[in-house]
């Protein structure tokens, strides 16, 4: 039985995790959906993950024709920060990940 969200969206079993990467990170996702990859890992969480280079990296790969509703996107956030972000974040759209698809869509 496959791994769905909680509107019924497939979770992909392979995903490309996007943790200290660093500078490399936009470079490195831009080669992973070329290669094949159509899940993307990443995390609100500055000391190891660089989200808004995942976003450069989804605007780059958009002029490719890697649209959005082809990728997975799956993000999370520090507990210690979750109290605090969690509401403001989902009321607007995934401005680091430069999505405006704050759920899941494939």
């Amino acid at each position: 039985m496959p791994l769905t969200t909680y509107n019924d969206v497939a979770v992909p079993s392979f995903m490309y995790g996007t943790a200290w990467k660093k500078d490399a990170t936009a470079r490195l996702v831009h080669l992973a959906v070329e290669s094949g990859f159509s899940a993307i890992d990443t995390a609100n969480q500055l000391i190891h993950y660089q989200e808004a280079l995942v976003g450069e990296a989804l605007q780059a790969l958009a002029l490719k024709g890697f649209t959005r509703d082809r990728l997975f996107l799956q993000t999370s956030l520090p507990r210690s920060t979750a109290r605090t972000i969690v509401r403001p974040t989902m009321l607007r759209p995934i401005s680091p990940l430069k999505s405006d698809s704050p759920s899941p869509v494939r």
